[in-house]
């Protein structure tokens, strides 16, 4: 026997045709997609405000270049007298090389910066070990920081500024923008501790 049912098939769509899961799908997508196109269309100005940002926040730890350097100004020691060229601004700077630097990348004038810093830490610690001199190029600055405290050559002031230089100068190194005035206080601050260092 043969049976024609007419009406509503239960089959498990709930009563959801095709063209009405269809319609479902599409309305559901609609919005995302939109704004997906919309970043797409806009990305260079959406990049050109990420690279913007003065403040990085990663979970509970939040970094920004120029709050640090003003701890860091607050509580560094002062040397007694300042060397020539100490707290000057881009334009006055001693070394028209490093004018140029900062002109160009300010990131890089901080790598510059702490160069010879991270040189006088290692000619230290070469100092106040019997271990090889080219042991200590391994060891990390940090280990060769906390080694010349330790053994007295530079007071708790200093370390404390030379590692929170360093982590700046590490947050530079991996691609944290830095304005051109944050490159020049950077610059004084380790002008600063090189005479601490040299004394």
């Amino acid at each position: 026997m043969l049976e024609l049912k007419i009406g509503h098939d239960d089959s498990g769509l709930g009563g959801m045709g095709g063209l009405d899961f269809a319609a479902s799908i599409v309305s559901s997508l609609a919005w995302p997609l939109a704004a997906v196109i919309i970043a797409w269309f806009f990305r260079s100005q959406i990049g050109g405000l990420l690279a913007k940002v003065r403040k990085l926040t990663w979970g509970d730890k939040v970094l920004d270049f120029a709050e640090k350097l003003d701890e860091i100004e607050e509580s560094a020691p002062m040397p007694d007298a300042q060397p020539e060229g100490v707290g000057l601004n881009a334009n006055e700077l001693p070394d028209p090389r490093l004018q140029q630097l900062i002109a160009l990348s300010p990131n890089a004038a901080i790598l510059d910066a702490w160069r010879p810093v991270e040189l006088k830490i290692q000619e230290l610690a070469k100092l106040i070990t019997s271990t090889n001199p080219k042991e200590i190029q391994r060891q990390s600055t940090g280990q060769n920081i906390k080694r010349i405290y330790e053994m007295g050559f530079i007071p708790t002031g200093t370390f404390q500024t030379l590692r929170s230089l360093l982590e700046l100068r590490n947050a530079a190194a991996h691609g944290r923008d830095v304005e051109p005035v944050d490159a020049v206080r950077f610059y004084n601050l380790t002008q600063d501790v090189m005479m601490v260092m040299s004394n």
